[in-house]
């Protein structure tokens, strides 16, 4: 895990709601089975939809999912006998049967019903950070009983819930996935996994006949998030954003088969030679699907070619190098023909978006290897009382045929929706021993080095959780960013500057006769980058592994217990390094996010090992004994900076 010196970096993932409640933003079906206009099944089963929580949650009706790194590569799995397990000693009335795990506790119901009842429909940045739920309880209590081999974990209750989601995504553990817009976020350390769990995922029951929404929410681990720029996804920031949006993709994220599309007017014409309406906007004819989310909550539906790309699955050279984007779709069809389960959906105009576009976006996405297509999942039950054996049958047989294992052609498996390519272990395995040894995660390989800026043409070396190579950015040293990729070769996008974020140089802290040296480039305001390590008794080591200057560095720093020297509507922000900064609105001991500049002048958004946010805390002087003294200001204590400290959060 990558730590900067100065700022506790959190970085937020779609957040992705799949609607079943038949409100706004579902894509197939209302919960009281009537058939939808949008997709015309009537199995009852919601929609889908997908936004960015600052949690890395993702809201799911019919189902979600978020990215991921590398599968654990695990015996077991497709097919095979029932190996022996050693069963947990569940508490208050838990089972346990070969493919599901009941834990009894209403308060863990509870944290499942809040996951499922957040709002999804509007950027999760503009929530409150108290608005914003997950799936730690029940995920943490999961490890008090299982070993951390788990790659996914899947909730469900048999209780009837309320919520008009058929399913919620919640990132647990990224790393940056070049090709896929998929950046690191890691607080896996809260939900009691060291590494392994990548997504955290609820469920809402609806009916014995309806398998929840497994595929689709694991894909959301690896899509949509690519760059809006590109017209995948939709207008809005909200629910169905994470999902192709009315694009040719014809996945389990959504989209429209392009061989189905025709013109309104005339009538069966191929576009682009439709004839505007009178509004002067044009309609078009497809196969049913939903154009804001999902068509793939018919658990037969297969990944698409371009989402098995997103995985890792197949090369770019092997899936179609265009896809149609009809341009500002509305959200409901204009017409839909019950028989013969067509809709015209009103758009703007239509254009075309390239593999290579994508590619000169995100860069290549490198495909998995062979040993690491094998995953583990996990499905847990949880209610207030025991389930019952009929239940937690119906449970099994769900993940037994994802897992491969008596599947159907209603409820086909992981490895055949992909195509053979890859497989889901979803055997419950052997239940921790109160011994057992933790493994830590190991940091991935460097692709490339950040001084040596060694990728290659067109290509640039940046430092997200380890060094990868990406399409070269073009911001200079103090142009505003969001990204490192936004920013030229050698430069990284870096706390400070006049907009929060700039770009600014990578430099060498060890070595001060470096061309890069951190004390040449940007004398008293870079920040040291760390990596976590863990020896083998589980001993935390933070060794140095590089450095990059502030944003707007070169200035010599600041001093944040003399804020005037900044000027204006500005403050003197940072740790480590200091820069003078845009001052933000949130007031001493506002909650906040580390994302900017987000506290007034004279505090620092800073957090604790283990809490669920961050404060806005005061600077304080470690020397003095005046009003600004940590004495005065900070019963809790202080972190020292050297000159100044910064108050801990009580």
């Amino acid at each position: 895990m990558r730590t900067l010196g100065w700022v506790m970096v959190m970085v937020t993932l779609p957040l992705v709601a799949c609607g079943g409640g038949g409100g706004s933003g579902n894509d197939d079906t209302g919960a009281n089975g009537t058939t939808s206009p949008v997709t015309g099944t009537s199995d009852g089963s919601g929609g889908s939809s997908s936004t960015t929580g600052a949690s890395g949650l993702t809201a799911g009706g019919g189902s979600s999912s978020v990215t991921g790194t590398t599968g654990v590569n695990t015996s077991g799995g497709g097919s095979g006998g029932n190996p022996e397990v050693v069963v947990a000693q569940l508490p208050n009335g838990g089972s346990q049967t070969e493919f599901a795990v009941n834990l009894v506790d209403a308060g863990l119901v509870q944290f499942l019903v809040e996951f499922l009842s957040q709002p999804t429909d509007v950027d999760p940045d503009e929530l409150d950070p108290g608005d914003l739920k997950s799936l730690v309880g029940p995920s943490h209590e999961f490890y008090q009983y299982f070993k951390d081999e788990y790659d996914f974990l899947f909730f469900v209750s048999p209780d009837e819930l309320d919520v008009n989601v058929n399913g919620l995504h919640e990132t647990v553990h990224t790393r940056t996935i070049p090709g896929t817009g998929v950046n690191a976020y890691s607080p896996q350390e809260y939900f009691g996994s060291d590494g392994t769990l990548m997504s955290a995922i609820g469920f809402v029951f609806r009916s014995a006949e309806q398998r929840p929404p497994f595929a689709h929410e694991v894909l959301h681990h690896y899509a949509q998030h690519l760059d809006e720029s590109l017209g995948f996804g939709d207008d809005f920031k909200g629910g169905q954003a994470a999902h192709w949006g009315t694009t040719s993709v014809n996945g389990v994220l959504g989209g429209f088969d392009a061989a189905t599309l025709r013109c309104k007017t005339p009538a069966e014409a191929m576009p682009p030679d439709c004839t505007p309406e009178g509004s002067g906007r044009i309609h078009y004819v497809a196969d049913a699907f939903s154009p804001l989310s999902s068509s793939g909550l018919s658990a037969g539906k297969p990944y698409a070619p371009l989402e098995l790309y997103m995985m890792g699955l197949v090369p770019a050279e092997e899936i179609p190098q265009s896809y149609l984007i009809l341009e500002d779709a509305s959200p409901e069809p204009v017409e839909y023909d019950t028989a013969t389960q067509r809709m015209v959906i009103d758009a703007s105009g239509m254009s075309e978006v390239t593999i290579g576009d994508i590619i000169a976006m995100h860069g290549p996405r490198p495909q998995l290897p062979m040993d690491q297509r094998t995953f583990r999942g996990a499905l847990v039950v949880l209610s207030a009382t025991p389930a019952g054996d009929e239940f937690m049958a119906l449970a099994n047989s769900w993940a037994a045929s994802f897992g491969g294992v008596n599947e159907t052609t209603e409820w086909p498996s992981f490895e055949t929706l992909t195509g053979g390519r890859a497989r889901m272990n979803m055997r419950i395995g052997d239940a921790r021993s109160e011994n057992e040894p933790i493994v830590f995660p190991e940091r991935p390989d460097p692709m490339c080095n950040v001084y040596a800026q060694d990728c290659g043409t067109g290509l640039a070396c940046y430092d997200y959780e380890a060094p990868i190579c990406m399409p070269e950015g073009v911001g200079q040293i103090g142009d505003a960013c969001e990204r490192a990729h936004d920013c030229a070769l050698g430069l990284d996008c870096s706390v400070g500057g006049g907009t929060g974020y700039s770009c600014a140089p990578y430099c060498d802290p060890s070595d001060p006769a470096s061309p890069v040296a951190c004390d040449s480039l940007c004398p008293g305001a870079f920040a040291e980058v760390f990596d976590t390590v863990y020896d083998e008794n589980g001993e935390l080591s933070f060794p140095i592994i590089g450095g990059v200057c502030a944003g707007g560095a070169g200035t010599g720093g600041c001093d944040p217990l003399n804020q005037a020297e900044c000027g204006a509507g500005n403050g003197c922000f940072g740790r480590e390094a200091t820069t003078c900064q845009p001052a933000g609105d949130l007031a001493l001991g506002e909650t906040c996010f580390p994302l900017g500049v987000v506290c007034v002048a004279g505090t620092e958004c800073i957090g604790i090992q283990g809490a669920d946010y961050s404060y806005c805390q005061p600077y304080c002087d470690p020397n003095g004994d005046g009003p600004d003294a940590c004495a005065t200001l900070c019963p809790g204590g202080a972190w020292n900076y050297g000159d100044y400290s910064i108050c801990i959060p009580e």
